[in-house]
């Protein structure tokens, strides 16, 4: 299987993800398949299969919010999305100047990055959340949940 995101262009791939166009470039080049589309988002996903419940499930997501125009990386279950997520996260940290932690509820805290010399505005987050899931985001709102 393919990663979702070469280490070598992980970070380089993720900062031209600027408008929905460029975020579909990457997902396709990726290997990601569309999974659905309506008026509010398109969904892409890696692996994606439907589990014992008829649920789709899959090792990693990505999601474009439309009107917002922000995008969401989920990756999935355990060690393996850890090393993926870190690979970018690293690059991350690196590259770009904390600006502010987001509290995204009661029990989630998001770490914000600007990445200066981009063309992406807004702002990257780095999270994880339940069950071994972590997120990178791109939004220009914190509080889309998209």
């Amino acid at each position: 299987m393919l990663p979702a995101l070469g280490f070598s262009q992980t970070f380089e791939e993720i900062i031209t993800m600027t408008d929905v166009e460029r975020f579909r470039k990457v997902m396709i080049e990726n290997d990601y398949k569309r999974h659905s589309t309506d008026s509010i988002r398109i969904v892409y996903a890696d692996g994606l299969e439907k589990d014992s419940l008829g649920n789709y499930v899959a090792r990693r997501w990505g999601s474009y919010h439309l009107k917002s125009n922000s995008w969401r990386l989920k990756f999935v279950g355990g060690f393996g999305a850890w090393i993926d997520y870190d690979k970018i996260y690293g690059e991350v940290k690196e590259n770009c100047d904390f600006t502010e932690i987001i509290e995204l509820s009661d029990s989630i805290e998001a770490v914000a990055y600007k990445c200066q010399d981009t063309k992406l505005q807004g702002l990257i987050s780095l999270h994880e959340g339940s069950d071994y899931d972590y997120f990178i985001m791109h939004h220009n709102n914190p509080n889309i949940n998209n």
